[in-house]
């Protein structure tokens, strides 16, 4: 997938989106997987994942909107995709994409431990 083309798909005016898409814009690394994987599993992992965040402190941008995304999602797969804003001091964003790769379903970014 082509940065131009990710950045158009990160289309809603919420912070999570906003800052993602600047990254993007900055020439952060980034990396979309076209293979979908099953939705269903994939919403459970990573909405334990954005509570562990949540209660550990760890900063984060967009996880509960995400989570909410995630389970309300009525399709049967997603891809995955991420963006690595880390060498600016950004987030790394956890990205969800519709298998068609035109929308994004879900985006939260969060900072691991070691660039806190």
């Amino acid at each position: 997938m082509e940065r131009e083309r990710l950045i158009r798909t990160l289309d809603r005016d919420i912070p999570a989106y906003l800052e993602c898409r600047d990254a993007l814009e900055a020439y952060a690394g980034f990396k979309v997987w076209s293979d979908p994987t099953a939705a269903g599993p994939l919403s459970a992992t990573f909405s334990r994942r954005g509570r562990l965040v949540q209660r550990r402190g760890h900063p984060g941008i967009g996880i509960t909107r995400a989570i909410v995304d995630l389970r309300t999602y009525q399709g049967g797969t997603l891809c995955l995709g991420y963006v690595d804003d880390r060498g600016r001091l950004g987030y790394y964003f956890q990205l969800f994409l519709t298998p068609e790769l035109d929308t994004v379903v879900a985006c939260f970014g969060f900072r691991p431990p070691e660039a806190c």
